[in-house]
C-alpha cells in the first residue's frame, strides 16, 4: 500500500527541482512581454503624445530592458510635452551621469542639468548639479548661475 502523502511530496520535490529551469523561461517570457508592452506604449504615444501616464510606463519598461538610446529619446519627447517631476529628472540625470566619460558626453550632461533646473525648481536637482560639477571640475559653470541676476 503506497502512502499518498509521500507521493505528493515526491511530486512537489520533482516540480521544485525544475523551477531553476523554469525561471529562465520566465525571464524570456518577461522579456517578450516587455517588448510587446514597449511596442504598445510607443504606438499609443504616437497616436496621442500627451498621455502622461504612458510616458511613465514606457520609461519604466525601457529602464528594465536597458534600452538607453530609446530611453533617452522617450525622455526627450516627454520633456517636450510636459514639465518633468524632480524624481524623473533625477533618474534621467543619474543615468546620463553614469555614462558620461568623454568631454562631449559630460558637456551633454551639463546641458541636461541646465534644462532640468529651468524646467523644475528643486533643491535635489541643484544639489546633484553641484555635486556633478565638483566631480567633473566644471564648478565655473555653476558660478555663472549663482552670480546671475536671473538666478531663481
Amino acid at each position: 500500500m503506497s502512502d499518498p502523502d509521500g507521493d505528493e511530496d515526491m511530486k512537489a520535490a520533482s516540480l521544485g527541482s525544475d523551477d531553476s529551469d523554469g525561471s529562465d523561461d520566465s525571464d524570456i517570457d518577461d522579456n517578450d512581454t516587455n517588448d510587446v508592452e514597449i511596442q504598445k506604449l510607443k504606438q499609443a504615444l504616437t497616436e496621442n503624445p500627451y498621455d502622461y501616464d504612458k510616458y511613465g510606463l514606457l520609461i519604466g519598461y525601457l529602464s528594465k530592458a536597458g534600452e538607453l538610446d530609446e530611453l533617452r529619446n522617450i525622455r526627450n519627447a516627454f520633456a517636450k510635452h510636459f514639465p518633468l517631476s524632480s524624481d524623473i529628472w533625477l533618474a534621467w540625470l543619474a543615468d546620463e551621469s553614469k555614462l558620461a566619460s568623454t568631454n562631449e558626453e559630460k558637456a551633454s550632461v551639463v546641458g541636461l542639468f541646465e534644462k532640468a533646473v529651468k524646467d523644475y525648481v528643486s533643491v535635489d536637482i541643484w544639489l546633484e548639479y553641484c555635486q556633478f560639477s565638483l566631480w567633473q571640475g566644471t564648478i565655473h559653470i555653476l558660478r555663472k548661475h549663482f552670480y546671475s541676476p536671473n538666478f531663481i
